[in-house]
Parts: C-alpha cells; structure tokens; sequence
C-alpha cells in the first residue's frame, strides 16, 4: 500500500487531471479514474470529519472547565 499526502489545493488539481484523462481518453480510463477520484473525495471528509471531531473536543466546557458529573 501507499500512502500519499495532498493539500487541499493539490487533490482539487489531481482530480482536475483525472477529469481531462477521462474526457481525452473516454471510456478506456474512466474506471480506474473514478475508482482514484472516489479515494481522494473519501480520504477528504474523512478528514473533514476528524477536523469537526476535534474542534468539538476543543471546545471550552460551559462549567468553568470542570467536569459536570451526572
């Protein structure tokens, strides 16, 4: 396996160039280009998703910081 990080500004301009392979090449290459489009659309809100879970653990606590027991 390998992994591969990307900005955000990078994954856009990757999926733009898989966009232009698919409509100068057609159906040939479609299938592999969606399967790598689906990896980079996944692999962002699954870091879009730890981005929100983490600003919400960073939150301040409305308690004065104190844990409210129930």
């Amino acid at each position: 396996m390998i992994s591969i990080v990307l900005t955000d500004e990078q994954a856009l301009n990757l999926r733009g160039l898989i966009d232009l392979a698919v409509k100068s090449s057609g159906s040939r290459v479609m299938r592999h280009a969606i399967e790598i489009d689906d990896l980079i659309v996944r692999a962002a809100q699954q870091e879009q998703e730890r981005a929100q879970a983490t600003a919400t653990e960073a939150r301040p606590k409305n308690n004065g910081g104190k844990e409210a027991l129930p």
